[in-house]
């Protein structure tokens, strides 16, 4: 592990982390009574009422040619809309999914930090909440003054002095400024000025989630806003078909900001729980996108194997981020820093394994964390009711976070009154929370976390509402498919029919199956067509308890007494065939060959892709299905032999 964090550590930049280095007094800390918070109610900046869902107005948003959009946004207003878009800021500030773009308001041709502003993108798909982009506060301490007679010059000159615009685009928009001087309302100080490229579309994995059906909505009843859309930009003013905003609450901004950005605190390590689709994902985005704004990378530990955020399901990983989260999980799957491969959706099959596997990654996790002031966020799952409630609180005494929070709805039925006294001392009684600060307290009592620093924490609980948000997203998908859609990120947009396997002999390979049991005549057809971690096992020691016909045939690891060796992995991949007679396994993986070498152990549990990603289509119009296999029943066999009878069945029909 020791070797790992070295390397990991040396990606670091030592002087920004620690420029943000601020420790607690022991002895102030100790003073410290950790008591249970509940954020109070306030009323949000953002509108409930979709009937208008956009203040900007329209004539701030410019279309200077087909694929740029040139906007000026003034302090509180805000743009509702659907696609994705590459955003570069000119001048001022504005904010999206909580994270806050700043740029630098000197006209100065020499200013650095606005040359080196970069485009973004956004992703508001129309399978997902509508995504917004809002003005706020402009610093105005080196601003001109706000005469009006200076208001076109200022603009002028903030383009002209913009190095981050080609140079093609920005004739344009000063030819377009000199025209339209007159329509153009600039405040210098409350403005702020935004491009709005077309993203192209080879770059956007599931394009087709972000463009309109022309069947299906009209963009806006309003026919005087269509002149502003893109091609896969479309601005919400007033819709008629289903949207469902993205709503930060206050409250939340203000959890975020007193509890979590305090510059008098240590980066702190935040526990996120609370019942499924209950918001605990878009919390976290806008947790980790406001804490970039004060530290330049941010720790995010996924135990969630059934939703992941940053890879495909059925994997444990440790991601570091650098650039903010805006869009959904899909749209930014990464490597991890670290991975582990548990191979279900669920804890439920194998407990201890699932809790093993994530105490490794708190023990590594917790080492950067202490070493460079790090921010630590960590999702939980969904799953609070019986074991995944002793899960949860064997995760919450072994991480020992300083920031706990579980989200609830006041709409929420009764989930379970868990209080180890029988007696829930919630200051407002809310039965929809299921543990209280005593609670929480009693876990510690005479207990040294495994993963406890030698600075003395508290580990604060806070019950925090969710938003509850009306209206339905115009495509809906359920838990599955958003699976899927993840998975199919995770290999690209090239059809896995065209994807070129690469070929692993059978001698090279060590083979395990999780979390079924599996005779070992029978591993080969099970490993078929599945999906599989591709896992190192260096530094890994087996039982002797294994199996191998012979030499040239893989080894076959047995998983004795619920032994599962907790190793690496790289990545995963799908099994496409195996070739018996030349002892070659073929796999479609989108790791390199120089990572794929460094693995021997694959590891087969019980996740399996759907039918529509082995499907492809004949130059004919066919459907062909190349290879398919049903996943594992619960006892021995495989899937392939029970396809091949139903199909015998159905041709003697």
């Amino acid at each position: 592990m020791n070797k790992d964090i070295d390397n990991t550590i040396q990606t670091i930049d030592e002087d920004v982390i620690n420029s943000d280095l601020e420790f607690i007094d022991e002895d102030e800390d100790a003073d410290r009574i950790p008591n249970e918070s509940t954020i109070p109610i306030q009323t949000t900046s953002t509108p409930l009422n979709k009937s208008c869902l956009s203040t900007i107005e329209h004539s701030s948003m410019f279309k200077i040619k087909e694929n740029l959009l040139f906007i000026i946004i003034d302090k509180n207003q805000y743009l509702y809309f659907h696609g994705v878009v590459d955003l570069l800021l000119l001048y001022g500030s504005i904010k999206s999914h909580g994270y806050q773009f700043n740029c630098s308001n000197n006209n100065d041709d020499n200013d650095n930090n606005n040359n080196n502003i970069k485009k973004t993108t956004l992703y508001s798909p129309f399978s997902s909440v509508a995504l917004s982009i809002e003005g706020c506060n402009v610093n105005d301490s080196n601003s001109n003054d706000n005469k009006s007679s200076n208001n076109n010059n200022n603009l002028i000159k903030i383009i002209e002095n913009n190095k981050n615009i080609d140079e093609l685009d920005k004739k344009l928009l000063l030819e377009y400024i000199h025209l339209n001087i007159n329509k153009i309302k600039f405040n210098p100080i409350l403005s702020s000025i935004i491009l709005l490229y077309n993203t192209q579309q080879s770059k956007v994995k599931h394009y087709h989630l972000y463009t309109k059906k022309d069947n299906n909505n009209n963009n806006d009843s309003n026919n005087d806003h269509l002149d502003i859309t893109m091609d896969s930009f479309y601005p919400l003013f007033y819709p008629d078909f289903s949207v469902k905003p993205l709503i930060i609450p206050n409250h939340w901004d203000q959890f975020i900001a007193d509890k979590l950005l305090d510059v008098k605190q240590q980066s702190p390590i935040i526990m996120t729980c609370g019942n499924k689709d209950i918001g605990k994902s878009t919390f976290n985005r806008t947790v980790v996108n406001r804490l970039l704004s004060k530290y330049r990378y941010v720790l995010y530990l996924d135990s969630d194997v059934g939703q992941s955020e940053f890879a495909p399901n059925a994997l444990i990983t440790l991601n570091m981020l650098s650039e903010p989260l805006l869009g959904p999980p899909h749209s930014h799957q990464m490597k991890p820093i670290r991975s582990y491969f548990y191979g279900d959706t669920s804890p439920k099959n194998n407990p201890e394994y699932y809790l093993e596997l994530v105490q490794s990654m708190i023990d590594y996790a917790t080492t950067l964390h202490n070493a460079f002031n790090i921010p630590l966020v960590f999702n939980t799952l969904g799953w609070i009711k019986g074991m995944g409630y002793q899960l949860l609180l064997e995760l919450i005494k072994y991480l020992k976070p300083t920031h706990l929070i579980y989200l609830y709805s006041i709409k929420q039925n009764n989930i379970n009154n868990h209080s180890f006294n029988n007696n829930n001392n919630n200051s407002f009684n809310n039965k929809n929370i299921i543990f209280t600060q005593q609670d929480i307290d009693s876990l510690f009592e005479g207990v040294v976390g495994s993963a406890e620093s030698t600075t003395k924490k508290n580990t604060t609980l806070y019950t925090i509402e969710t938003v509850q948000v009306d209206g339905n997203v115009s495509i809906p998908m359920n838990n599955s498919a958003i699976r899927q859609l993840n998975l199919k990120s995770y290999f690209g947009d090239t059809d896995l029919q065209s994807m070129s396997p690469y070929a692993i002999k059978f001698k090279d390979l060590k083979i395990a199956i999780i979390n079924h049991e599996v005779p070992y005549n029978q591993t080969m057809y099970a490993l078929n067509s599945s999906i599989v971690g591709i896992c190192s096992d260096e530094n890994l020691t087996f039982k002797d308890i294994n199996y191998q016909l012979n030499s040239e045939y893989p080894t076959f690891l047995s998983m004795v007494d619920g032994e599962i060796p907790i190793a690496q992995c790289l990545g995963i991949g799908l099994v496409r065939s195996i070739d018996i007679e030349n002892k070659l396994l073929f796999i479609l993986t989108p790791l390199t060959q120089l990572e794929l070498e460094k693995c021997s152990l694959l590891l087969k549990g019980s996740v399996s892709i759907s039918p529509e990603m082995s499907l492809t289509v004949s130059s004919k119009g066919s459907i062909l299905i190349p290879y398919l296999k049903l996943e594992l029943v619960k006892s021995s066999g495989s899937g392939v032999m029970e396809r091949q009878m139903k199909k015998k069945k159905s041709n003697k029909q």
